[in-house]
């Protein structure tokens, strides 16, 4: 249960509540299994507050320090966390569905089961994370850092990921049909069995990615750098791959493709190595 004097203190408003902090900081708030829901904390030290199983919905939080902070189960939809820290915080099976996450810092966050459908992630930081069976559908990644993140068995469904960086990414199992990956930064990306139906990854740096038994039947791949990918036992039917860039790619056989990707001797000047 949530301790009554930790809540008091949260209830005083954020700048008793942040004065309180930085009197005490030895102590972590405990404020689980409590209904927030609409409350205004943005701008708020919660370092390492636990909000385990609490209701959050409608929150401001936007420019909070959440460091650390414990969300396991805890329903944040449509909360407002624009722009704040949630580096390291536990958000296992957090619903987050459509909260607005715009340039929030992620980085090694835990978000294994999370719900984010719909989402804003928009410039967010997301490196390094564990989005392991995360619903991410729909969800706006416009620019994200993905790098290094693990995203295994998780849905993307029509996700947008345009210009996103996401150098070494674990998208193994993932399901990014209809996904929107143009111009994304997918160097020695893991996407081993992961279903690309009908995704659209035009002008993409795919290169040193694994694509091993992925699906990328009606996928869009124009322009698209797969140089030194692996592509054996992928799915390629009805490809739109003009210009797509295969130089030492490694694939069963070019034979049964539908039409003939450009192959050239150099990258050209719009790609990216």
């Amino acid at each position: 249960m949530a301790n009554l004097d930790h809540l008091a203190q949260l209830k005083a408003g954020v700048w008793a509540w942040n004065r309180w902090r930085s009197q005490y900081p030895h102590i972590e708030p405990d404020l689980r299994d409590l209904s927030l829901r609409g409350f205004n904390f943005s701008g708020a030290n919660l370092r390492q507050v636990n909000f385990g199983n609490s209701v959050l919905v409608g929150t401001l939080l936007q420019g909070a320090q959440l460091q650390q902070a414990n969300f396991t189960l805890a329903n944040l939809s449509q909360a407002q966390l624009d722009g704040a820290d949630l580096s390291h915080a536990n958000l296992i099976g957090a619903n987050l569905q459509d909260a607005s996450l715009a340039e929030a810092n992620l980085s090694q966050a835990n978000l294994i089961g999370a719900r984010l459908r719909n989402a804003n992630l928009k410039r967010s930081h997301l490196d390094r994370a564990q989005l392991n069976r995360c619903d991410l559908g729909s969800a706006v990644l416009i620019e994200a850092n993905l790098c290094s993140a693990i995203l295994g068995q998780s849905n993307l469904h029509q996700a947008i990921l345009i210009d996103a960086q996401m150098y070494g990414v674990d998208l193994t199992l993932a399901n990014l049909r209809e996904a929107n990956l143009c111009h994304a930064y997918l160097v020695a990306a893991l996407l081993i069995d992961a279903d690309l139906y009908a995704a659209r990854c035009d002008w993409a740096n795919l290169s040193r990615a694994n694509l091993q038994g992925a699906n990328l039947q009606q996928a869009s791949l124009r322009g698209t750098n797969l140089s030194r990918s692996r592509l054996q036992g992928a799915y390629f039917n009805d490809i739109d791959w003009e210009m797509a860039n295969l130089d030492h790619a490694e694939l069963d056989n070019l034979a049964h493709l539908t039409g003939q990707p450009h192959i050239p001797s150099a990258p050209t000047d719009n790609r990216r190595t």
